[in-house]
This record gives structure tokens, C-alpha cells and sequence, in this order.
């Protein structure tokens, strides 16, 4: 008889995940309670898709969402990516960026997320003016990078 300490064993050992996107993206996931799966190509292959990184330090947007990629895995197919041409599933990318995807929608998104993050930095390249007031307003737990 297989018994439950067993089976918690055999869980998924994924780790935090983290995925990127702007103001809009947030408010969406928010009000949704959805990270939405976007369509397009990649290596020629059509596919819709979340991406995610493992290295925290990789900033593709404003926001990072650090996500539990454990608890994710116990729904969620959680692949290896590349976007890089000739590489693309089944291969992790580069060093630097440690590329997975999601290959649909990823539903009651808020139970899944471990926190939410402003970078400044990067906010400072896009040069729009956004009060952290108002991201605060959307997620009040919100860290700041420094």
C-alpha cells in the first residue's frame, strides 16, 4: 500500500520560478486571477505559452512574479525551454536564463504566487512614470528591489 509520506516524496522538486511582464500584465492577472498563455512561434513551432526563468536577476519587464514551482508542478506540465533557434523544448536555454513554459493557462494564478516585485532599475529604461502608490494599490504586498 503506497502511503501519503511516499508520495509527498515523489513530488516535483521545481523550485521558484519567476515570470515577467508590465503594469497592464499585473492588473490582468489580478482582476483574472489568470497568468494567460500568449500564442506565437517559436523555432517555427506554434504554440501559446507562459514563460518562466529561474534566474531571478534576468529582467525582461517591470514586474516579477516569483512563482512556486513546486506547488505549480502538481497541476501544470512545467517544460524546459529555448528560445533560441534549434534548440527550443526540452532544452533549458542558457546559464543566464534557464528558460521552462507552461503550455496553457494557469488558473487561480494568486495561489500560486509567492510574491511580486517592482524593479526600479528597469522601470527607469522604459522611462514611463508609474506611482509605486498605485502598484501598491494593486498588490499591496509588492516588495521593491533596491
Amino acid at each position: 500500500m503506497i502511503k501519503l509520506i511516499d508520495l509527498l516524496k515523489e513530488a516535483r522538486q521545481v523550485g521558484t520560478l519567476y515570470h515577467f511582464t508590465n503594469i497592464r500584465g499585473l492588473e490582468s492577472i489580478i482582476e483574472s486571477n489568470t497568468i494567460r498563455a500568449t500564442p506565437g512561434y517559436v523555432n517555427g513551432d506554434p504554440t501559446d505559452r507562459i514563460s518562466f526563468t529561474r534566474n531571478k536577476n534576468f529582467y525582461w519587464d517591470i514586474i516579477r512574479i516569483s512563482v512556486d514551482g513546486d506547488k505549480l508542478s502538481n497541476k501544470y506540465k512545467i517544460t524546459p525551454y529555448s528560445y533560441y533557434y534549434g534548440q527550443g523544448k526540452g532544452s533549458s536555454g542558457t546559464a543566464d536564463q534557464s528558460e521552462e513554459i507552461v503550455e496553457k493557462d494557469i488558473s487561480n494564478a494568486k495561489s500560486y504566487i509567492i510574491d511580486v516585485t517592482y524593479i526600479l532599475d528597469k522601470h527607469k529604461a522604459y522611462g514611463n512614470k508609474v506611482p509605486i502608490s498605485y502598484l501598491l494599490e494593486l498588490w499591496p504586498s509588492m516588495k521593491r528591489s533596491e
